[in-house]
């Protein structure tokens, strides 16, 4: 199975039906999926949360386009489309969120995680990391014009 948490789900659901005291088979590897092709793919489209990762994906190029296209497009950060870019960038992440708190059947992020402390402290840990290496790489070059006897032409 895709998720972790579906599995998790049909072994309770199985060790729930059987009788006390009697030892369980693996069902998720005994189980095959039943029904049409469509029915199928609907069911893997909900458990890798497609439409959730839709607007996900959408949110963040819409609102990370504009950065390479404000130097493309007429009066810069003052043009339309750019600012609808964003508008619209910010209000499908909004409603990723929405989406996966209030009607996704197996959310991509769960709760469990989101609220974890441990993650929590890991992503702030990884963004720190981030932003220190940004901020070394834009000041490498006059550290070393600076620490060498180089000149702009060497």
């Amino acid at each position: 199975l895709a998720s972790s948490g579906e599995a998790h789900r049909v072994e309770k659901e199985a060790a729930d039906q059987a009788p006390r005291g009697e030892t369980m088979v693996d069902t998720v590897t005994m189980a095959k999926p039943e029904g049409s092709w469509l029915k199928k793919l609907r069911r893997g489209l909900i458990e890798i949360d497609a439409f959730g990762l839709l607007l996900l994906g959408f949110g963040w190029a819409l609102v990370l386009l504009p950065f390479s296209l404000k130097t493309y497009a007429r009066k810069n950060w003052a043009n339309p489309s750019l600012i609808a870019m964003w508008v619209v960038g910010g209000l499908l992440l909004i409603a990723y969120v929405v989406y996966e708190i209030k009607w996704a059947k197996m959310p991509s992020a769960p709760r469990r995680l989101v609220f974890n402390k441990t993650f929590i402290v890991c992503v702030i840990i990884e963004a720190s990391y981030f932003v220190s290496g940004g901020m070394r790489g834009l000041y490498w070059s006059s550290y070393v014009y600076v620490t060498k006897p180089w000149s702009y032409q060497n």
